[in-house]
């Protein structure tokens, strides 16, 4: 995980919060109870709402039901936490619990959650959602009710399509990028030209029109309007009324141009999209709904436009007073524009859009509607799209897993069927190793032999050569056996230290043979391996994985918890895999630090936070010398240095 993380209301966390910067290689270190356990258990708990939301996501790819999925404790070591009630900080009033984390992408995602009294189990429901970009919010959700601003999303969007697709560049950024640049013009239906011509003019729709009367201002603007449009006028009183009533909210808008008031309701209109007319309030949604609900067509479809008009036009009371109480919004002032264009002749670019016919329609419009399609308008859509995704589904949703202080016990033999958590890492394994070997082309030049992991670091650590895991004959259970040379023997007979560390060596073996079905692809001779790789280094590029670990170093010699770093150390940086590390280890944290001095784990890499006996956690600020900004919390590491001095004192009494 690489992300800035902030938790209220959580166990001992309060409406003050524990805020947190999580690296590729975090320690969180401090006190007995208060709260590096809690950072860790919030993570995981976080995340069997994320995954849910990612899993839907891969079936309905636009819609994200975010209030459909819970927060549930079912699984180790959730279990053991209760419910949701058991989790609130005590003195909290509200009853919820907030989340706050960066993206990949550098939004900001905010997650409000409580409980349901109609849940028996007592588990976590989503209340509010908000997303910010900046100090924007580009999202918000609570109760059914969406507002979507699209604003700050939108020179990025031109400034970096506009590059990708420039022409001087276009085989660079092929190459790159990883896009068709021929086939994403096609497809997208906008071009290096287009955008340009966006930018230039400060504004996604082309509208021949705005070429008439775009320099007209509020004094002339009625009178030169009508003028032009006179002929149409006679015969379409209702579009008349429409004009004034433009005419009058252009003159109190401040703008000195109708171009000017184009350019202001377009921008009002893309920062605030909202699904509340469309709402009945007397039987609002209980839960936060995703973006596609807010209504986003940049125009009204022409039948229902020309409909309307005439209501105008005959008097219609009800609708003359809408008009005279409208701001005219901009999705109106965009088909006006567009459609009296026409009338007088002024064709719209075809680069820019094109009208469209929609069958089914509503009975009291008719079988068909036509429609205009904005062609960069509907691309940027789908580029907000992509970013409010990544948001709520980061690299590290659904990649968690979890190795407690005690989470195998020493024995002979391991069943596979029992509900212990090392029984399920067994199974992992055996499915993950089963997918990885059924792989037949997996040994080239990036090829990895199976358990290789595993074995060289038993190795380092002088246990054995290699381990095996070794099914009963009679499918009883599984014997993990260790060979040294000419001698075999059982994982058992090591004592309790090392069948902890081989649960964590087994945790990472599986995560490096399960991240190879991420270049899984079937070809025409079955499956095989597709790699990416970076093009500088040509080193595969493995999909992020984390591993929560609850102190690793219990019953292992010191020399071995410094070794511990190195192997992580491996894990990070040949096979992406993080790690979120509860430790009271001075000897882990010294040789980390070690490391960092020696450039051999880069300190960007890392964080190391101090969890202090009033439950404040703050970042130690590990620079590149290996030096630590701020200082550890009295009791940790000088308390070998009291007692050493105290020891020399009473020799010399």
């Amino acid at each position: 995980m690489n992300t800035n993380y902030r938790i209220k209301n959580f166990r001992v966390f309060g409406e003050d919060g524990a805020e947190a910067k999580l690296a590729p290689f975090t320690i969180l270190t401090g006190c007995n109870s208060s709260g590096k356990s809690s950072i860790a258990k919030s993570i995981l708990l976080l995340d069997t709402y994320m995954q849910k939301i990612k899993s839907a996501s891969s079936i309905h790819k636009d819609v994200f039901a975010l209030g459909d999925y819970t927060m549930d404790f079912n699984s180790y070591p959730l279990n053991l936490l209760g419910r949701f009630d058991k989790v609130v900080n005590s003195a909290s009033s509200s009853g919820e619990i907030e989340y706050k984390f960066t993206s990949d992408n550098g939004l900001e995602v905010i997650l409000i959650f409580n409980s349901n009294k109609a849940d028996v189990l007592n588990r976590g429901y989503l209340k509010k959602i908000t997303i910010l970009k900046g100090d924007e919010a580009v999202f918000q959700s609570e109760r059914g009710v969406c507002y979507l601003n699209t604003m700050p999303f939108l020179n990025d969007y031109l400034e970096n399509t506009k590059k990708l697709l420039n022409p001087d560049y276009s085989l660079t950024n092929s190459i790159f990028s990883g896009i068709d640049i021929n086939e994403y013009e096609k497809t997208h239906n906008v071009s290096y030209e287009t955008l340009k011509w966006a930018i230039d003019n400060d504004s996604l729709f082309n509208v021949p029109m705005l070429d008439k009367i775009g320099h007209l201002t509020k004094s002339n603007f009625a009178e030169e309007t009508k003028k032009m449009l006179s002929s149409i006028l006679e015969k379409n009183n209702g579009l008349e009324k429409l004009i004034d009533r433009i005419a009058e909210v252009f003159s109190t808008s401040g703008c000195e141009t109708f171009m000017d008031f184009f350019s202001m309701r377009q921008k009002a209109w893309l920062s605030r999209f909202s699904n509340e007319s469309n709402i009945d309030f007397e039987d609002t949604p209980e839960v936060p709904q995703d973006w596609s609900h807010v209504h986003s067509e940049a125009s009204i479809n022409d039948e229902v436009w020309r409909m309307i008009l005439c209501k105008f036009a005959a008097g219609d009371k009800k609708w003359i007073d809408r008009l005279q109480n409208s701001i005219i919004n901009f999705p109106w002032l965009l088909t006006t524009l567009i459609n009296t264009g026409e009338y007088i002749g002024l064709t719209p670019d075809p680069s820019f859009s094109e009208k469209i016919i929609l069958t089914n329609g509503e009975e009291w419009i008719g079988d068909k509607k036509h429609l205009n399609i904005h062609y960069i308008w509907e691309d940027f859509k789908k580029h907000v799209n992509e970013q409010l995704q990544k948001a709520i589904i980061p690299s590290w949703c659904g990649s968690l897993a979890y190795v407690g202080s005690s989470r195998i016990d020493v024995k002979r033999l391991y069943t596979l069927d029992s509900k212990s958590d090392f029984a399920g890492l067994l199974n992992r394994y055996f499915n993950a190793r089963r997918d990885f070997v059924d792989l037949h082309d997996y040994e080239n030049e990036k090829g990895y032999e199976p358990d290789a992991f595993i074995n060289k670091w038993l190795k380092e650590f002088g246990v054995c050569d290699s381990a095996t895991l070794d099914m009963d004959p009679e499918g009883l259970g599984v014997s993990i056996r260790l060979h040294k040379g000419d001698r075999t023997s059982l994982l058992a007979d090591e004592g309790y230290g090392i069948t902890q560390l081989f649960s964590i060596l087994l945790e990472i073996e599986t995560g490096i043979q399960h991240a190879f079905q991420h270049f899984r692809v079937k070809g025409w001779y079955g499956q095989n391996y597709v790699y990416v790789t970076d093009m500088n280094t040509n080193k595969v590029l493995f999909p992020e994985q984390t591993i929560i670990i609850e102190e690793p170093e219990i019953h292992l010699h010191p020399k071995f918890q410094s070794m511990l770093v190195d192997m992580f150390a491996e894990a990070r940086e040949k096979y992406n895999i993080h790690f979120i590390i509860e430790t009271h280890s001075e000897y882990l944290i010294r040789r980390l630090q070690v490391r960092v001095a020696e450039k051999k784990i880069p300190a960007d890499d890392v964080s190391v936070i101090y969890v202090d006996e009033k439950s404040h956690p703050y970042n130690m600020g590990l620079k590149e010398t290996g030096k630590f900004s701020q200082d550890f919390g009295a009791g940790f590491l000088d308390e070998a240095d009291n007692e050493a001095i105290r020891l020399f004192d009473l020799s010399n009494e």
